[in-house]
């Protein structure tokens, strides 16, 4: 019965580093980037930890399918020894760490897009040496 609860208590501290990994990307992105060197390199670094949260989430979701079939076992004499709102409020306590983490996610997108539509509004498409040519040509052929 006491796997139950080291299980919530792996699910919550895979959940905080992947909390603490999402607070680290709003840092990058809303950093003052001075150049492309400078924004190359943060995506770089967001990448890694998107990678390294891709690990975690795998290894959390193998924890809580283990916490769900010793739960399934023990669910009866977690009832019966009163130990039931324990669990509630520590299950409570997860789902409210889940729900912060899916808000902060949301809010990182948004951030991520509105530096991209930066980006694309920076971005000035030369002219092809062609255009540029035949621009020239009738130019020449007004004077």
């Amino acid at each position: 019965m006491q796997d139950v609860f080291n299980y919530l208590n792996q699910i919550r501290e895979f959940l905080e580093q992947i909390d603490n990994i999402t607070d680290n990307q709003m840092t990058i992105l809303v950093g003052d980037l001075q150049n492309i060197e400078e924004e190359n390199s943060a995506l770089e670094l967001i990448e890694d930890m998107v990678n390294c949260k891709d690990e975690l989430i795998s290894d959390l979701t193998q924890v809580e399918e283990y916490f769900q079939r010793e739960y399934d076992k023990h669910r009866e004499t977690l009832i019966k020894n009163n130990k039931i709102n324990v669990l509630k409020g520590q299950v409570q306590h997860i789902l409210q760490l889940k729900e912060e983490i899916a808000r902060k996610e949301h809010k990182n997108m948004l951030i991520m897009q509105k530096n991209s539509n930066k980006r694309i509004d920076r971005v000035i498409i030369s002219p092809s040496s062609n255009q540029v040519v035949e621009a020239y040509k009738k130019q020449q052929r007004k004077s």
